[in-house]
Parts: structure tokens; sequence; C-alpha cells
């Protein structure tokens, strides 16, 4: 599942994004609330007080957020492949081809493409 530019996000990626980021909603602005100290919004009336998970201590909802912050940041500044070049594992990190496609690498693309297209137009 993924989300492309241009219109080229197929209705089931769609589907599922939308329903992750539905499930993701309130967590994340719970957390956001608790991370910003804000008390006594009409979001946290209408949740109430998140139980403590007796097993996990007083202190992981406090502590959770914080970590889930930092693996956010790592990942905007590219850690993990820094740290994958930095340990020698290049051979574990997967190729992306996401949008700095090499020119000459998109028009190959680019003229494949078409040529697809001409041979199933000469078919039908």
């Amino acid at each position: 599942y993924g989300l492309y530019p241009n219109h080229n996000t197929d209705i089931g990626s769609l589907l599922w994004c939308a329903s992750t980021l539905a499930r993701l909603a309130a967590p994340l602005c719970y957390h956001f609330l608790l991370l910003a100290r804000v008390e006594h919004t009409a979001f946290q009336d209408m949740m109430g007080q998140m139980n403590v998970v007796p097993v996990l201590g007083s202190s992981f909802n406090e502590a959770f957020p914080v970590l889930v912050a930092f693996l956010c940041v790592c990942n905007l500044l590219n850690v993990y492949s820094r740290l994958v070049h930095l340990v020698g594992l290049d051979v574990l990190e997967a190729e992306w081809s996401g949008p700095a496609l090499a020119a000459e690498e998109a028009q190959d693309l680019l003229a494949e493409g078409r040529r697809l297209l001409e041979r199933e137009r000469r078919r039908r």
C-alpha cells in the first residue's frame, strides 16, 4: 500500500490509508495533548482519562509518546540508513526509486510505458 503522486493511487490503497489514519487520529491527539500538558479540553472530556496499564507502570503514558516522537525524528533525518551504512550492512537496505530517479532512467521508463500502451492499443 502506498500513496502516489499525480492521482496514481489505487482505491484499495486510499481506503487502507484512510482507515489507518482514522484509527490513529484519536491516540495521536491524546498523546499530543499529554505531551503539551494541556488540560481540560473538550477532547479530554469526551475521551476521559486513559487507564494506566499496571504491568507497564504509570510513567508509560508519558515516556511512550516521547519515544514515538524520537523515532519520527530519526526517520525524518534518515538515521536508519546512516546507521546501516555505518555498521556495514548495506546489503540489507532496500533500494528506493522514488522521486529522485535520474532523468535518463525516468525517460527510459516513460518510453517503455508508451511502447506498452501502443502494443495494447494495436491488439484491440
